[in-house]
């Protein structure tokens, strides 16, 4: 064959690669157009630059890096994807979440009664048998799909449900719509208790944002065994998978439960027909001054001379227990602000602070904060809470003016502060005893602090709640180096400061926020000694504080819940008509005959009670029914022997019913009931006083 020949052959077959490609184009597109538009909109006019689609030297499609000339696949594409995928058959990479026990402060709450129960229960069983090798896969996570071979592969060779797709360069993905006919995947994940999502050209910080949003619609039940599958060892599917693997946990924490909702949607009820102002966020505002965020860490101690130095220009708001610990150091901060919703905070701020100590200080609080502990400051403004049973009914009924939810206020009160100051405009943020973290010597708060009196006042203090004495206390980067000692909650806190510095950060190019604490290191903060923080900037702080208030402190005309009480639900059937037309239907089934059953049974529960048909039901039971149904999930998914499977869930959906009765039964006689838990320690200091 002569040579002109052969060129002549090469190009035909190119124009006829080509020529498919486009076809497979156009395809593709139609079909995000109407299934996905919003992804359709991302891709119609996308043009390749960093990673572009080309024939290799062996004549095989592939991905080219334009900066490094490097190829993504050093053999055959579809070899590569059958070879990985055959791996992955034989060692499959699952996380599997495991929900503990808790401690109970209220035996009125019924949520940790039932869970503890369930957890025990099956802890006292012979761990079973699991099926090997699995082929049901409940959720797949892809990190990275290439040209997006696999796919067709997984689905051929796994039984799978709901599946998230992430790809965090969008030129591969594009490459993708030229290669692989997408219409039978979207297909089969559009069929009844299915699912698709896609995070396309994404980092793995907003990744984790979509998987999240991922987890609160499917229902935690489908996320306790997640498939990792990773295609490639580039660094940001990496990073993405690292990323899932030690946050996730955070926002699976941060679920809530039926108690604690119950108590939130009491208090926004309460709170709402009070006379007191709705924190608006509604205008972008741009403030110069100095704002000083105080939490209660052992590192506010060196910053004494500091705060009293800076008193007169920099807006000082302190966070909740830091309030007691700055007034012994003779400091008064303009605003306070509280977010925990039992009712045990209220003997905390009297025991720890005086009516007069209170004087001329603004509360800045959620809604669901206990209508006593409100009580305690003359002036207050409440932050509407987002994901939480009251907050769609505030929304509706504080009217006329729409209020935005305070993003990212939990799960410590710190968070809260830091999202009311963002939200206030601040650009000059500084954290001042926002530890969270200490070295691995040292005291748990400030040396002014109450908790210890609280401490004194034990006979064994080996055990006090808020020192870190826990077993699961673990190491993380120190502000100055090093490595500092953290918990559970602190380390979710600094997660979800971090997310929230890391928006501000990139919508404010000016925002700036110091970390001079020795706890842990925060990202997006800037780490600096404290000597090396100059003055802050003169400001007239009454005239600052009233612009504040006039921005952000709206009175509502009037609202439209009638008086709350607990007789009966008569009264209040428009709030929860909903929710009491589903109790019938939420029992769980007693005959589930396999692994599929079992999670289409979860998935029909948790569509009952799914945002879209009612806020309020959503957010009451979410928490809760996550919880159990992941329990469940977690103790009889694969178990191999089918009459042992079916004891299993037998066992599991008789606790989660009766954990619904309780439910109904509180909600029918007292759905407002305010909380009444009570600290022990506060409560018997409260008697000797």
């Amino acid at each position: 064959m002569s040579q002109a020949l052969q060129q002549l052959i090469q190009q035909a077959e190119a124009q006829k690669i080509q020529a498919n490609m486009n076809l497979c184009y156009r395809k593709n597109i139609t079909l995000l157009q109407h299934a996905f538009p919003s992804l359709y909109k991302r891709l119609e006019h996308h043009r390749p630059s960093g990673v572009v689609l080309q024939l290799d030297p062996n004549g095989e499609l592939n991905l080219a890096d334009t900066a490094t000339r490097q190829y993504l696949y050093n053999e055959p594409p579809q070899h590569y994807c059958r070879k990985q995928v055959n791996h992955f058959k034989k060692k499959q990479n699952v996380q599997r979440f495991k929900l503990c026990t808790g401690e109970a402060y209220n035996d009125r709450h019924i949520h940790l009664q039932h869970l503890n129960t369930l957890i025990d229960a099956y802890a006292a069983l012979k761990k079973p048998a699991l099926e090997t090798p699995i082929t049901y896969i409940p959720n797949l996570i892809v990190s990275g799909i290439g040209l997006g071979y696999s796919l067709p592969l997984l689905l051929d060779t796994f039984d799978i449900q709901h599946i998230f797709i992430h790809e965090a360069c969008l030129d591969t993905f594009h490459a993708s719509l030229h290669t692989l006919d997408w219409e039978p995947i979207v297909r089969h994940f559009s069929q009844p208790l299915h699912s698709i999502d896609f995070c396309v050209g994404k980092n793995s910080t907003q990744a984790l944002t979509d998987i999240e949003f991922s987890l609160q619609r499917i229902g935690l039940h489908a996320h306790i065994y997640s498939f990792i599958y990773s295609h490639t060892t580039r660094a940001a599917e990496q990073q993405f998978i690292e990323r899932y693997l030690h946050e996730i946990r955070a926002f699976i924490g941060g679920l809530g439960y039926y108690d604690d909702e119950q108590i939130g949607l009491a208090h926004g009820y309460h709170n709402a027909r009070s006379s007191h102002p709705v924190f608006d966020s509604s205008q972008t505002q741009h403030r110069t001054a100095r704002l000083i965020l105080v939490g209660n860490g052992p590192s506010l101690d060196a910053h004494t001379a500091y705060l009293r130095e800076n008193t007169d220009n920099a807006i000082i708001m302190s966070c909740g227990s830091a309030l007691g610990s700055l007034l012994k150091m003779g400091i008064k901060p303009d605003f306070h602000v509280e977010m925990e919703r039992t009712n045990a905070i209220t003997d905390f701020l009297h025991l720890s602070t005086r009516p007069e100590d209170r004087e001329n200080i603004t509360l800045l609080c959620l809604h669901t904060v206990a209508p006593n502990a409100i009580a305690a400051f003359k002036e207050v403004c409440y932050a509407i809470k987002p994901n939480d049973a009251a907050t769609a009914h505030l929304h509706n009924n504080v009217a006329p003016k729409t209020l935005h939810a305070l993003g990212f206020c939990n799960p410590t009160v710190t968070n809260c502060g830091l999202a009311f100051a963002i939200s206030m405009g601040f650009k000059d943020v500084h954290l001042v005893g926002v530890d969270l973290g200490m070295p691995t010597t040292g005291g748990h708060h400030s040396a002014n602090s109450f908790h210890y009196e609280m401490e004194k006042s034990l006979t064994d203090t080996s055990n006090f709640k808020y020192a870190y004495t826990q077993q699961n206390n673990t190491l993380v980067a120190g502000n100055f180096g090093g490595k500092v000692k953290t918990h559970t909650v602190l380390n979710h806190s600094r997660i979800a400061m971090e997310r929230l510095l890391a928006m501000a950060t990139r919508a404010f190019p000016d925002f700036s926020c110091t970390n001079t604490n020795n706890g842990a290191k925060i990202q997006y903060t800037l780490s600096a000694a404290i000597d090396s923080i100059p003055p802050a900037p003169c400001c007239d702080k009454p005239t600052e504080i009233n612009a504040i208030k006039t921005a952000h402190f709206y009175r509502a005309t009037g609202t439209h819940l009638p008086e709350a009480t607990n007789t009966g639900n008569n009264t209040h059937e428009p709030l929860l008509s909903y929710f009491m037309s589903i109790e019938k239907t939420l029992t769980m089934s007693h005959t589930l005959s396999d692994n599929r059953a079992l999670q289409n049974e979860c998935q029909r529960i948790y569509g009952l009670i799914a945002a879209h048909n009612d806020p309020l039901t959503h957010y009451l039971l979410r928490g809760s029914i996550n919880c159990l149904l992941g329990v469940i999930v977690e103790n009889c998914l694969y178990t191999r022997d089918k009459v042992l499977f079916q004891q299993r869930t037998q066992l599991g959906a008789g606790i989660f019913n009766a954990f619904i009765d309780n439910v109904y039964l509180r909600m029918k006689t007292e759905p407002f009931r305010l909380d009444d838990t009570r600290d022990p320690i506060l409560e018997k200091m409260s008697h000797m006083r």
